[in-house]
Protein backbone atom coordinates (compact mmCIF):
# COMPACT_ATOMS: atom_id res chain seq x y z
CA UNK A 1 0.00 0.00 0.00
CA UNK A 2 2.47 2.36 0.90
CA UNK A 3 4.08 1.95 -2.96
CA UNK A 4 0.90 2.95 -3.87
CA UNK A 5 1.14 6.48 -2.34
CA UNK A 6 4.11 6.96 -3.15
CA UNK A 7 3.57 6.64 -6.65
CA UNK A 8 0.36 8.84 -6.19
CA UNK A 9 2.33 11.36 -4.28
CA UNK A 10 4.95 11.41 -7.23
CA UNK A 11 1.77 12.24 -9.81
CA UNK A 12 1.99 9.02 -11.35
CA UNK A 13 -0.71 7.13 -12.67
CA UNK A 14 -1.97 4.14 -10.72
CA UNK A 15 -4.59 1.40 -11.47
CA UNK A 16 -6.21 -0.54 -8.75
CA UNK A 17 -8.31 -3.45 -9.38
CA UNK A 18 -10.46 -4.78 -6.54
CA UNK A 19 -12.00 -8.20 -6.55
CA UNK A 20 -15.19 -9.15 -4.16
CA UNK A 21 -15.34 -13.49 -3.92
CA UNK A 22 -17.08 -13.15 -0.76
CA UNK A 23 -20.57 -14.01 -2.00
CA UNK A 24 -19.09 -15.68 -5.04
CA UNK A 25 -19.91 -19.12 -4.74
CA UNK A 26 -23.74 -18.08 -3.42
CA UNK A 27 -24.75 -18.21 -6.89
CA UNK A 28 -23.72 -20.80 -8.12
CA UNK A 29 -26.33 -23.30 -9.75
CA UNK A 30 -25.06 -27.20 -8.33
CA UNK A 31 -25.84 -28.31 -11.35
CA UNK A 32 -23.96 -25.99 -13.24
CA UNK A 33 -21.05 -26.69 -10.85
CA UNK A 34 -21.42 -30.57 -11.23
CA UNK A 35 -21.15 -30.00 -15.04
CA UNK A 36 -18.20 -27.96 -14.09
CA UNK A 37 -16.32 -30.43 -12.47
CA UNK A 38 -17.28 -33.19 -14.75
CA UNK A 39 -15.65 -31.20 -17.66
CA UNK A 40 -12.71 -30.73 -15.56
CA UNK A 41 -12.07 -34.58 -15.46
CA UNK A 42 -14.14 -34.80 -12.32
CA UNK A 43 -15.83 -38.19 -12.16
CA UNK A 44 -17.21 -41.54 -10.83
CA UNK A 45 -17.47 -41.28 -6.83
CA UNK A 46 -16.06 -38.45 -6.31
CA UNK A 47 -18.13 -36.16 -8.34
CA UNK A 48 -21.45 -38.92 -6.97
CA UNK A 49 -20.18 -37.33 -3.13
CA UNK A 50 -19.94 -33.83 -4.35
CA UNK A 51 -23.16 -33.76 -5.97
CA UNK A 52 -24.76 -36.15 -2.83
CA UNK A 53 -23.09 -33.67 -0.57
CA UNK A 54 -24.70 -30.49 -2.79
CA UNK A 55 -28.29 -31.96 -3.13
CA UNK A 56 -30.97 -32.28 -0.74
CA UNK A 57 -30.44 -29.15 1.53
CA UNK A 58 -33.21 -26.96 2.48
CA UNK A 59 -32.84 -23.49 3.88
CA UNK A 60 -35.98 -21.97 6.53
CA UNK A 61 -38.01 -19.26 5.23
CA UNK A 62 -37.82 -16.35 7.22
CA UNK A 63 -41.45 -15.28 6.56
CA UNK A 64 -43.45 -15.57 9.57
CA UNK A 65 -47.45 -15.55 9.73
CA UNK A 66 -49.55 -15.49 12.56
CA UNK A 67 -46.14 -16.45 14.57
CA UNK A 68 -46.04 -19.57 12.32
CA UNK A 69 -42.98 -20.57 9.85
CA UNK A 70 -44.35 -20.66 6.54
CA UNK A 71 -41.41 -23.84 5.50
CA UNK A 72 -38.64 -24.79 4.24
CA UNK A 73 -37.16 -24.37 0.42
CA UNK A 74 -34.69 -26.79 -1.75
CA UNK A 75 -31.20 -24.49 -2.21
CA UNK A 76 -30.56 -25.19 -5.60
CA UNK A 77 -27.61 -22.88 -5.14
CA UNK A 78 -24.45 -22.13 -3.38
CA UNK A 79 -22.06 -24.23 -0.75
CA UNK A 80 -22.91 -24.58 2.96
CA UNK A 81 -21.27 -21.62 4.58
CA UNK A 82 -18.46 -22.80 7.02
CA UNK A 83 -17.83 -25.92 4.84
CA UNK A 84 -13.77 -26.78 3.93
CA UNK A 85 -15.25 -28.32 0.43
CA UNK A 86 -16.72 -24.73 -0.13
CA UNK A 87 -13.50 -23.05 -0.77
CA UNK A 88 -11.79 -25.97 -1.71
CA UNK A 89 -14.72 -26.42 -4.73
CA UNK A 90 -14.06 -22.53 -5.73
CA UNK A 91 -10.35 -22.57 -5.90
CA UNK A 92 -10.41 -25.96 -7.82
CA UNK A 93 -12.95 -24.39 -10.42
CA UNK A 94 -11.62 -20.90 -10.90
CA UNK A 95 -8.15 -21.75 -10.47
CA UNK A 96 -8.51 -24.74 -13.52
CA UNK A 97 -10.76 -22.03 -15.61
CA UNK A 98 -7.96 -19.85 -15.52
CA UNK A 99 -5.49 -22.28 -16.19
CA UNK A 100 -7.79 -23.88 -19.00
CA UNK A 101 -8.70 -19.90 -20.91
CA UNK A 102 -5.10 -19.46 -21.00
CA UNK A 103 -4.21 -22.76 -22.89
CA UNK A 104 -6.87 -22.16 -25.18
CA UNK A 105 -6.21 -18.48 -25.82
CA UNK A 106 -2.14 -19.85 -26.27
CA UNK A 107 -3.31 -22.33 -28.83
Amino acid sequence: MEEVTNYLDSGFPVDIKYLDFQKAFDKVPHKSLIDKLATLGFGGDLLQWIANWLSNRKQRLRVVINGHCLGREDVLSGVPQGSVLGPLLFVILYTLTILMTRLIVKF
